[in-house]
């Protein structure tokens, strides 16, 4: 006999790992990991700071 189907989720009730299974292939996942955990090179300005130069 088959399984059951689980009753898919919505993208609403999924974490963000989930979610990112969903969307992406596994070797473009690995890849944004790998570059999420990356320390920047260098530190950002926000947009505030630049004007009150």
């Amino acid at each position: 006999m088959p399984k059951k189907d689980q009753p898919k989720k919505r993208a609403t009730d999924m974490t963000d790992e989930e979610l990112a299974r969903r969307i992406f292939p596994p070797k473009v996942l690995e890849m944004l990991k790998e570059v999420a955990a990356q320390e920047p090179k260098q530190p950002r300005k926000s947009s505030s700071q630049e004007d009150s130069s």
